[in-house]
């Protein structure tokens, strides 16, 4: 039933070509061929490694004129119910007159979707929008651009999920895909991802953490929306209670010379429980102290620090729930602070308080 039901909509789009797109006159309705036959016409390759027609995310910058409008660029994550894809996605919306979308999985997997809005149709007659690819397809719908929902994600045959924000010009979204893994039982594991929609934190000016989305033993996912301000007693004087924060090494809007993620003592719904967990990444405190990680305001019973503003666990982030306890670890190399020997936490205090 599902094969019939995805030929039947192959079927569709090649009957309603728009001069951007395919124009073959394809009489099968063939999931493989169709597509196989939509990538070749639309082929294009960088120095970075080929996207087979949909958008380039390196070379490609969201245009400013559509920072308030569902037309442009969105970015996030994307999610098999078994864990076993995971990765980065970029939607691109008219942002260069085109419908389509990039998947770049953490193995180095480059999928393409493609939505074919026949000829003369626009985004702004209708806000929710058929992909679909060589591996699969997935429903968007932007009728609130500022919380875009992807639904009927099918990627490789599996339930798959994809969490997304707008990107913007002057405010870039950003991603960091993770995992986790219960220390006492390796079974119980899954990703663990955050996401920035590139806002700023009025008094750092740094980006903020917006949202975390973890996929677990069950297939379901679960998000992480309402971030909690923690407090910081090392820094009282200056700035004491703190917004999470998502700044990567080289973004334009990070002042600090490396990369910070800061996220303490955080909740997220897990059915009716609720798990903790904090993240603690920090060039400074790296360069500070010799450590690679460790960034963390609590230690596992909630007690603050005695000496140096943090606890250094030697891992990127802990979490509890349920009775079980673990580890977070992140695959981007953000999170491995660059080498660097000249910069220490007197960074980040002036930093505070030229923002003060």
């Amino acid at each position: 039933m599902k094969k019939l039901v995805i030929g039947a909509f192959v079927f569709a789009i090649c009957l309603s070509c728009s001069n951007d797109e395919v124009s073959h006159d394809i009489t099968t309705s063939d999931f493989d061929i169709t597509i196989e036959i939509l990538i070749a016409e639309q082929a294009s390759t960088d120095i970075k490694g080929t996207y087979k027609g949909a958008i380039n995310p390196i070379i490609t910058l969201p245009q400013a004129r559509f920072n308030e409008d569902t037309k442009g660029m969105y970015h996030g994550i994307v999610v098999s119910s078994d864990t076993e894809i995971h990765g980065r996605i970029w939607i691109n919306l008219e942002n260069d007159g085109k419908y389509n979308a990039t998947v770049v999985t953490n193995t180095g997997d480059k999928l393409s979707f493609f939505a074919n809005m026949g000829r003369g149709s626009s985004i702004t007659s209708f806000s929710t929008i058929s992909f679909i690819g060589e591996r699969g397809s997935f429903t968007y719908d932007v009728s609130d651009y500022n919380h875009p929902v992807a639904t009927q994600v099918v990627i490789d045959n599996k339930e798959s999920y994809i969490q997304t924000v707008k990107d913007r010009s002057d405010q870039r979204a950003d991603v960091a895909l993770g995992t986790y893994v219960d220390t006492g039982d390796a079974t119980f594991a899954g990703t663990w991802d955050l996401m920035t929609d590139g806002t700023l934190d009025p008094i750092l000016g740094l980006p903020v953490l917006t949202q975390t989305c973890t996929v677990g033993p069950t297939g379901a996912m679960f998000t992480d929306t309402t971030i909690e301000p923690f407090d910081w007693s090392c820094f009282v004087g200056t700035v004491q209670t703190f917004t999470p924060i998502f700044a990567r090494f080289g973004d334009p809007n990070n002042a600090l010379s490396g990369n910070e993620f800061w996220a303490q003592g955080q909740t997220l719904p897990i059915g009716d429980i609720n798990a903790s967990y904090s993240i603690g990444v920090s060039t400074m405190v790296s360069n500070a102290n010799g450590q690679t990680v460790g960034l963390f305001n609590v230690d596992l019973t909630g007690a603050n620090p005695a000496i140096g503003c943090y606890v250094s666990f030697g891992v990127q982030g802990v979490w509890e729930w349920n009775g079980h306890s673990g580890t977070i670890a992140f695959e981007d190399d953000a999170f491995t602070p660059p080498t660097r020997t000249t910069e220490t936490i007197q960074d980040f205090k002036n930093a505070l308080q030229a923002n003060k």
